[in-house]
C-alpha cells in the first residue's frame, strides 16, 4: 500500500467532516489567506507558497504564490505526508528522499527540490492541510523561518475559525444565508467540473407564527433550535445546511439527483413530525413542514435558478395543504 495513500478510517472521516464544516473548499481567493502565503514566501525566501487543504481525492489550494492552479491530484502528494506529523516537515532535497524522489513534480518539470510545510491543525486536533513553501533548489530553513512558518499555520487556522464564527447562525448552528449562497456557488462549480448532480431542498415550517403567538418567542426559538439540531444530525459531511431566514431552511446536497433528494426530504418531513419540543414546561407541537426540491442540471443551471425552483416547489406544497414534499417541475 502506498505510503501517501489516505485510508478512510473513522479518524479520517472526522478529519474530513471538520474540513467540510469550515465551508472553505472551492471558496475562491480571500485577502487574509492570500497575505499569509505572501508572507511565507518573503520570510522563507521561497518562490512558491501554498495553503493546501487535503480533500477526499485532491489538494485544494486556498491561496497560492508562484502557482496558477487551484487544485492538484491527491496522489502523489507532499502534503499528505506533512499532515501526518507534528511540527514543520522539511525536505532539504527531494531527490535524496526515497518518499519523494519518484514524484513526477520532482523528476520532471517543475522539478521541486525543496519542500517545507507546517500542518494546519484545527482545535479538535485534526490536520486539515498545510501552509508550505517550495523551491527549485535544495536548501534549508533557519530556526527563525521554521518558527515563522508554524506561526503562519496557526494564523491560518485562526482565520478559518473567525470565518466559521461569522458563517453560523447562533441559534441553530447552521450556516447563514449569505454563506450558504457562497457554498452553493462553489459546490455547483464542483458539480459542473465533475459532471455530477446537485440538489437543493427548501423547508418551511407550517404555521410557525402560531407557535410564537400562542406559546411565546422562547417556544419559537426552541422549535428552531430543535430543527437545526435535526438537520445537523441528518446531513452528510459534504452537505451544507442553512437557516435561510426566519423559519425557512435550505439543504444543499452534492452528488444527489432529484429522486434521492425527494427521499431525503420525505425522511426529514417524517422526523419533524416526531420531534418532541418543550418550552416553559409545556410541549410545543406538532411540528410539520412543507418542502420543495430542485436539482442541477435538471431544473436549473445556476445557484439563483436552483433556489428559485426549490422555492416554487415549496410554494406549491404549501398551496396543496402543507406537510408534504414536492419536486420542481
Amino acid at each position: 500500500m502506498a505510503a501517501d495513500r489516505i485510508i478512510e478510517t473513522p479518524a479520517e472521516q472526522t478529519r474530513l467532516k471538520t474540513l467540510y464544516d469550515y465551508c472553505i473548499l472551492d471558496s475562491g481567493h480571500e485577502q487574509q489567506f492570500d497575505e499569509l502565503v505572501l508572507l511565507a514566501t518573503r520570510i522563507c525566501e521561497a518562490p512558491i507558497a501554498l495553503i493546501s487543504l487535503v480533500d477526499v481525492d485532491r489538494l485544494y489550494f486556498k491561496a497560492a504564490v508562484g502557482l496558477e492552479r487551484q487544485e492538484a491530484p491527491l496522489q502523489p502528494s507532499f502534503c499528505v505526508h506533512a499532515i501526518r506529523q507534528e511540527g514543520v516537515m522539511v525536505v532539504q532535497d527531494t531527490t535524496q528522499d526515497p518518499r519523494f524522489a519518484h514524484f513526477p513534480s520532482v523528476v520532471a518539470p517543475p522539478h521541486y527540490r525543496f519542500y517545507a510545510a507546517a500542518p494546519l491543525v484545527a482545535p479538535n486536533g485534526c490536520a486539515l492541510g498545510t501552509i508550505c513553501v517550495i523551491d527549485h533548489k535544495p536548501r534549508q530553513l533557519s530556526p527563525g523561518q521554521l518558527d515563522s512558518l508554524a506561526i503562519l499555520a496557526r494564523q491560518a487556522i485562526a482565520q478559518l475559525e473567525l470565518r466559521l464564527q461569522t458563517a453560523r447562525d447562533p441559534l441553530t448552528g447552521l450556516l447563514h444565508r449569505r454563506y450558504m449562497e457562497e457554498a452553493l456557488t462553489a459546490l455547483l462549480f464542483r458539480a459542473r467540473r465533475r459532471t455530477a448532480p446537485l440538489s437543493a431542498l427548501m423547508l418551511d415550517l407550517d404555521d410557525f407564527r402560531r407557535v410564537n403567538d400562542t406559546a411565546g418567542h422562547s417556544a419559537g426559538d426552541a422549535v428552531l433550535k430543535a430543527v437545526g439540531e435535526l438537520l445537523t444530525k441528518n446531513v452528510r459531511r459534504e452537505d451544507a445546511a442553512c437557516r435561510y431566514g426566519g423559519d425557512e431552511f435550505v439543504l444543499i446536497l452534492p452528488d444527489m439527483n432529484a429522486d434521492g433528494a425527494q427521499r431525503r426530504a420525505e425522511v426529514l418531513r417524517t422526523q419533524l413530525r416526531g420531534l418532541k419540543v418543550t418550552a416553559n414546561g409545556r410541549a410545543v407541537g406538532p411540528i410539520t413542514a412543507s418542502l420543495g426540491v430542485a436539482s442541477y442540471p435538471g431544473h436549473a443551471d445556476n445557484s439563483q435558478t436552483l433556489l428559485g425552483a426549490a422555492a416554487m416547489a415549496l410554494q406549491r406544497a404549501q398551496a396543496l395543504g402543507r406537510d408534504r414534499v414536492l419536486v420542481a417541475r
